[in-house]
């Protein structure tokens, strides 16, 4: 993707996020991990007290095991290279 594409892209979600989604409730893009957590745990409530059942949510930080994030990274910020 070119650097003019990449920079449309980029300041269409920031925009989206600091305008748009501030009126949507349950929009989880700009949550920080506990609050996603807090909602996903909130809106499942009757489904969690359902006899018989039991249900587990898992979160996972993939960021943390991409080996080659380290060296991808830079490329990426200098380069507009994904």
């Amino acid at each position: 993707m070119c650097f003019e594409m990449r920079l449309y892209q980029t300041a269409t979600e920031k925009n989206i996020a600091d305008h748009t989604f501030k009126y949507i409730k349950n929009q989880s893009m700009t949550m920080s991990e506990e609050q996603l957590i807090r909602t996903i745990l909130r809106m499942n409530i009757p489904v969690i007290q359902m006899e018989g059942e039991t249900y587990v949510f898992i979160t996972l930080d993939f960021s943390s095991w991409c080996t080659s994030n380290s060296m991808s990274r830079p490329l990426q910020d200098t380069k507009g290279v994904s």
